[in-house]
């Protein structure tokens, strides 16, 4: 049976990796209105390399749904890397949720498409925003922009599916909590041995495990924004999320590293096919589809 099974999950895998029938992005943009049933979100937490995770989930969204994700969500929520292009932003076919956090004042800005529209002034480049909400501390230095220093989105939003909640419901208030749905992508987690309560926590402990006390503070906020957004949309919150047995650092580029992310984000949708009885994958599919 674990033959079978394995042989099952190898085509399936070879048939999403070899989908060459390109989607037409040009035919579908969002516009919110009160005729529209369903308010779609997507929030994609920051992640830096292993935002491969999410981005083989979309492209698995896109390839059964046959439309691009543009189409599918209304409004799409991200921090640290999980934003790129040259256009601003009132040029995104989605409205877009973006958080970058002012050095300093611990003050998180929100750049929407929404506000974009309602005031030019604040239509800014997508590069500046990208600069911005990857200027994650001890990776890159902060970022210059607007009169402001802004540093990772992600120090205090790495999470940013409540700020597209709420966002959602301020900005389109017609869409009450029972037609919001909301997909809430991670990009991989583990917990790191600076949470030994055993270790020694001297400067030099500090200095050895920046990257991953910074990770902590990044992430510790997670199981909170999931109970809370469960309790609020119930069954049509839906959060995936994988467990790392060892550790990949955020700036991990390494050919091996990148492969096992895309295998552990093929692994996950097979997971769910095979174990949930496609209740999650499935029933998810099917509703974005209608």
């Amino acid at each position: 049976m674990d033959i079978e099974r394995e042989e099952k999950t190898i085509k399936k895998k070879y048939k999403r990796i070899n989908i060459t029938e390109p989607l037409d992005f040009n035919s579908y943009s969002s516009n919110l209105d009160e005729k529209q049933q369903w308010c779609n979100i997507l929030s994609i937490d920051g992640g830096d390399i292993r935002g491969s995770i999410p981005a083989i989930w979309l492209m698995e969204l896109e390839r059964q749904i046959r439309r691009p994700i543009s189409s599918i969500f209304d409004v799409i929520a991200g921090t640290s890397t999980e934003y790129f292009g040259s256009a601003t932003l009132s040029d995104a076919k989605s409205e877009l949720v973006i958080p970058a956090v002012k050095s300093g004042g611990s003050v998180t800005d929100i750049f929407t498409r929404f506000n974009s529209h309602q005031d030019s002034t604040k239509n800014f480049c997508l590069t500046d925003i990208l600069m911005c909400t990857t200027a994650a501390p001890t990776y890159f230095p902060a970022y210059q922009f607007n009169s402001s220093v802004y540093v990772d989105g992600g120090v205090q939003a790495n999470i940013p599916a409540m700020i597209a909640y709420d966002h959602a419901s301020k900005s389109y208030p017609h869409y009450d909590r029972n037609r919001v749905r909301l997909l809430s992508l991670g990009t991989g987690d583990y917990v790191p041995d600076p949470l030994n309560l055993n270790a020694n926590r001297n400067l030099l402990f500090w200095a050895r495990n920046h990257q991953s006390v910074f990770k902590i503070l990044m992430d510790g906020p997670q199981n909170n924004i999931d109970l809370h957004l469960n309790s609020v949309l119930g069954d049509n919150y839906y959060r995936w999320q994988i467990w790392l047995e060892n550790p990949i650092d955020l700036d991990d580029i390494q050919d091996k590293s990148i492969n096992r992310l895309i295998d552990l984000a093929h692994g996950h949708l097979e997971e769910m096919e095979a174990y949930d009885n496609r209740h999650r994958l499935g029933c998810l599919i099917e509703k974005f589809r209608s």
